[in-house]
């Protein structure tokens, strides 16, 4: 798969944030799962980091005849204050910022 990645990870004074991308490969017909992490950030204390690159990973899973897959990039974040500070984690596409923030993919590539 190949998409992109582009967002932020923040914290200051008490804050703690952190980000998980991942790859998924969904079989609807058993409800299994595969996943591999793409991009992994935590900031704590005083930090910020921004991402703004291409991806190009994979996944290995045998696929069964007669099954429906979904493939989807999942994004799991979150955020936390300890008494004053501030934490973000912003890849929300729709969060009325919208600069071009999420995590997508343009190519899936299978091979037999």
């Amino acid at each position: 798969m190949r998409g992109h990645i582009y967002g932020l990870t923040s914290a200051v004074a008490g804050g703690n944030s952190n980000v998980e991308i991942n790859l998924v490969v969904y079989d609807t017909t058993t409800g299994a799962k595969y996943t591999t992490t793409i991009y992994q950030k935590s900031e704590g204390g005083l930090g910020w980091t921004g991402v703004d690159k291409d991806f190009n990973n994979g996944i290995s899973v045998n696929l069964q005849g007669g099954h429906t897959y979904i493939v989807y990039t999942e994004v799991i974040t979150s955020g936390a204050v300890y008494g004053t500070g501030e934490a973000g984690s912003d890849f929300g596409r729709f969060d009325g910022d919208y600069l071009g923030e999420g995590a997508w993919f343009y190519e899936i590539t299978i091979d037999f």
